[in-house]
């Protein structure tokens, strides 16, 4: 056994808000015994730094905090999430393409764990993506159309096949709780939420009239204003803010069908028990590869728990070699 503890920075879209992000912050931290400084957007604990700047405003941050502790780390870490892709914006892919350039010019290890990636709608998101997953030395995906993207890259080093590892940090807190007594029709809504989902709900509550309507934000401070339209569209909803994942486990107990456009909502309706009724915002999105893989497998959950489970402990022995070769 190998005594060394790594220094790893952990990048994600972290502090945003996004409760999703802030799950997978969890579990890496949580799982994984390294000395992590994690990048946010909005440090806040001791071992936060501030991203790196891509724009004018975010100049202003104590920025050369992340630049020294880059210098210091022994490898970095891109943890979970869809991180590069251009589906709603190029600037994505800039953003964590200059996280992995300060690291690739610093020589650090490059790992991408649990990454979902693409779709891409342009030439040069998919060329900074492919540059850098081609430059890795770990790399683990979590669904088969990323595999099958990262995989025509011939990158240089084994692509792990996993799942998205929040499933298995949902799993700590669930419950059982008769299917007599879970009284909600739960949406899991987001900001570019349309009519497509109202109409859903609607059918929904049409064919099952004695289930309470629950909207449940996953990022209420962006999602306020879509969840306010919804209020006027259903009869008297119930509004539940969920802040951590025990909270959002314990009300998903009481929910009978669950309408999601968040990927983290079905991933924790799947942990509950509950096969989500996704509605993809557009064709191809992760949404979307999700409602299929949940259609085309009646042990979808189980396969999840597996493949994530895998995933982890494929990191894990990653670590360990890096420990004992520090």
């Amino acid at each position: 056994m190998c005594a060394a503890m790594l220094r790893a920075i952990l990048i994600g879209n972290y502090g945003d808000g996004n409760f999703g992000d802030d799950v997978l912050r969890q579990y890496m931290t949580e799982t994984f015994a390294c000395s992590w400084t994690v990048v946010t957007a909005r440090p806040e604990q001791q071992s936060d730094v501030p991203r790196i700047p891509c724009g004018l405003a975010s100049l202003r941050t104590p920025w050369a905090r992340t630049i020294r502790a880059l210098w210091r780390a022994d490898l970095v870490v891109f943890g979970g999430g869809t991180l590069f892709t251009d589906a709603e914006s190029l600037f994505a892919c800039f953003l964590w393409g200059l996280h992995a350039f300060v690291a690739f010019i610093l020589r650090k290890p490059i790992l991408f764990a649990f990454q979902g990636v693409g779709p891409f709608r342009t030439i040069i998101g998919e060329r900074i993506a492919r540059f850098f997953f081609r430059r890795a030395t770990f790399i683990s995906v979590r669904d088969t159309n990323s595999y099958e993207l990262v995989s025509s890259w011939k990158c240089s080093v084994a692509i792990v096949q996993t799942a998205d590892p929040a499933i298995l940090l949902f799993d700590r807190y669930r419950v059982t709780i008769p299917e007599d007594q879970r009284k909600y029709l739960t949406i899991i809504p987001r900001t570019q939420s349309g009519r497509e989902l109202f109409d859903t709900a609607r059918t929904f509550l049409n064919r099952s009239p004695h289930l309470a309507t629950a909207l449940c934000p996953l990022q209420p401070e962006k999602e306020d204003p879509i969840c306010n339209a919804y209020m006027y569209l259903f009869d008297d909803p119930i509004l539940s803010f969920q802040r951590t994942p025990s909270d959002l486990i314990a009300f998903l107990c009481e929910s009978s069908i669950i309408l999601t456009q968040r990927y983290h909502g079905a991933i924790a309706a799947l942990s509950v028990g509950i096969r989500p009724h996704i509605v993809p915002l557009v064709s191809g999105d992760k949404l979307d590869v999700l409602r299929r893989e949940i259609a085309a497998d009646a042990n979808i959950a189980t396969h999840f728990r597996e493949q994530a489970m895998a995933g982890t402990k494929a990191l894990e022995q990653f670590f360990l070699q890096c420990s004992c070769t520090k």
